[in-house]
């Protein structure tokens, strides 16, 4: 029977350890676990970019709607404010004291022995300036608009040519108090008030002796 003899045996052997040793294979595993980490923090890295892309995006469109958003706040404060001014034109203009009705009135509180020499009408207005809503103690206090405050004051002078120097006056006063008109103008205590009287003197059309004289009335004030 042949002998063989493997002469490579030794180095076969060796080589066969070195493959099975231990370090060799941590070091194996290791290489794969940095590459796989590397790996991964590359993967990591690219989502972090594409996560910032995005949040660029938010970011901007954010801005954009807040932009947008103080524009239409601004945009409904001035429509707030054309709004009101509307009201009070609105009102100003259906509330308006009309003189031609007062004229009208007059024409219909005629008296016999009273004749009409002066009509006027006095109408002044008292502004009060508008105030901005500002915050105390932490309390927000609103503002509020401006206004006028409405001044009417009627002054008639007539003259009584009565034989009774004062009745047809009088008539008169109570003709004027008892018109519809005025009642609702001034209220039905409001009156037309004696805010003079002369002494009798001969009237030059009539060669009667006549009585002079002048009636005021203030209507209530009227804010708007």
């Amino acid at each position: 029977m042949p002998i063989r003899l493997n002469l490579l045996a030794e180095q076969q052997l060796a080589e066969e350890l070195r493959r099975r040793d231990p370090v060799k294979r941590a070091v194996l595993v290791g290489l794969v676990l940095v590459g796989l980490m590397l790996l991964w923090a590359s993967w990591l890295q690219v989502a972090i970019q594409r996560k910032k892309r995005e949040l660029r995006g938010l970011q901007y469109t954010i801005k954009a709607q807040t932009n947008l958003y103080q524009e239409v706040l601004l945009k409904q404060e001035k429509l707030k404010d054309a709004h009101a001014r509307l009201v009070a034109l609105h009102q100003l203009a259906t509330n308006r004291f009309l003189w031609g009705t007062v004229l009208n009135a007059l024409q219909q509180t005629v008296v016999d022995d009273v004749q009409l020499i002066e009509f006027k009408g006095e109408q002044t207005y008292r502004y009060t300036e508008a105030t901005k809503p500002s915050v105390v103690s932490g309390k927000t206090v609103p503002g509020k608009p401006a206004t006028a405050t409405e001044q009417i004051v009627l002054v008639l002078r007539a003259k009584d040519t009565g034989p009774g120097e004062g009745d047809a006056m009088l008539h008169y006063m109570e003709t004027l108090g008892n018109f519809p008109y005025f009642q609702q103008l001034l209220g039905k205590a409001a009156k037309f008030q004696l805010a003079s009287r002369e002494s009798p003197q001969e009237d030059p059309e009539t060669g009667r002796p006549a009585v002079r004289f002048t009636l005021e009335c203030r209507l209530p004030e009227r804010t708007r």
